[in-house]
């Protein structure tokens, strides 16, 4: 009957079997422990894919059909080639130059092009800007990046959905890089009428951009999405990296001036030197 195969396709996301439906729910159910709790009022939703990139580039082609814009005005504050690249690749996309006249605002909190560079994201709420939409590229930051805070900070009556967008092989994995995985994150309001989620997994589905089932079971390793062992990984890696640029910063005389976050009171899981001359 055609009623009973249209409910039997939405529930298996048009796949019919395929391994690209593959639903990692025990992973994707550990990340309610990992990442901070948002606050009253928001419910979370977190969906793997197979990289950051498939992650930030399913966020865009949901978010374009969610809102309704024929053309999705999107602000890039940060310096991922890859962002930049994809925003310029995507037809229904255009560049928006201000926050304010923004529908969705991708901010790097930590980001790095040759320098390293911090967003003050506080700063988009103080302007007064309300895009429809905030995704945050948190892969340099770790598991506390914040976004509980910002959530905590909108006015309760905004209707703004936030996505956190973060790369597992960075800080996740111990430094093992058992499998390339990005963890996309939804935080919508609970009253909000429609799961933003739904329709991300049957984009998961229909791209192929979802986990294979050799990386489902190298990312079921215990210590994958563990609070404890990713926070000590990943202080030891902030703490390392902040030692070797203050030493350097405090004796340099080959490279051009150093930028790091670690100068200003703030992290990063490396360090990057450039000398004076460009050549």
């Amino acid at each position: 009957r055609p009623g009973r195969e249209a409910r039997q396709i939405a529930r298996h996301h048009d796949a019919f079997g395929y391994e690209r439906d593959l639903q990692p729910e025990s992973l994707e159910a550990r990340c309610r422990d990992f990442f901070p709790t948002p606050p009253a009022g928001w419910r979370e939703d977190h969906i793997l894919f197979s990289s950051g990139q498939a992650a930030m580039t399913s966020a865009l082609l949901a978010l374009g059909q969610h809102l309704g814009a024929s053309a999705l005005r999107v602000m890039h504050r940060g310096a991922y080639f890859e962002t930049t690249s994809l925003i310029r690749l995507l037809p229904f996309i255009t560049e928006a130059t201000f926050a304010q006249t923004a529908d969705v605002v991708i901010d790097e909190p930590v980001c790095c092009d040759g320098q390293f560079h911090q967003i003050d994201t506080g700063k988009l709420l103080a302007s007064g800007a309300s895009p429809r939409a905030v995704i945050f590229d948190t892969t340099l930051l770790g598991r506390d990046d914040g976004v509980d805070r910002y959530l905590a900070a909108l006015d309760p009556g905004a209707g703004q959905i936030v996505i956190r967008v973060a790369s597992c092989l960075k800080l996740f994995e111990g430094g093992l890089e058992l499998a390339n995985a990005g963890i996309l994150s939804i935080y919508e309001r609970k009253n909000a009428p429609h799961k933003l989620g739904d329709d991300l997994r049957r984009i998961r589905t229909l791209t192929g951009s979802g986990l294979n089932l050799v990386d489902v079971i190298a990312l079921e390793a215990p210590f994958f999405l563990d609070s404890a062992h990713a926070g000590h990984y990943a202080r030891a890696v902030f703490d390392h990296n902040a030692h070797l640029v203050r030493a350097i910063s405090e004796s340099n005389k080959r490279f051009a001036p150093i930028s790091h976050p670690a100068l200003a009171g703030g992290e990063a899981p490396y360090c990057a030197f450039q000398l004076p001359d460009a050549s």
